[in-house]
């Protein structure tokens, strides 16, 4: 998915972007299934937009382009 297709990209919560990327599997408590979504960014793979406050939010191109870009097979159904 190219960059500016971004721009019309739906928005998701951290927890929802755990969900779509399947990271609530890997982890018993939502909480640090969200701390891996933040390693992944801070590596670099993934960029997150600020939210309001300290909350970051997750535009869906861009978990898209992660999921692809890995390999993964994302979720498969509606987002919202």
């Amino acid at each position: 998915m190219e960059q500016g297709n971004n721009r019309d990209s739906p928005i998701l919560t951290s927890e929802e972007a755990v969900i779509f990327l399947r990271l609530d599997s890997d982890y018993v408590d939502i909480g640090d299934a969200v701390a891996a979504l933040h390693r992944i960014a801070r590596s670099g793979k993934i960029r997150p937009i600020k939210g309001l406050g300290k909350k970051h939010k997750w535009l869906l191109g861009e978990l898209l382009r992660y999921s692809e870009n890995e390999g993964l097979t994302g979720y498969s159904g509606d987002v919202a």
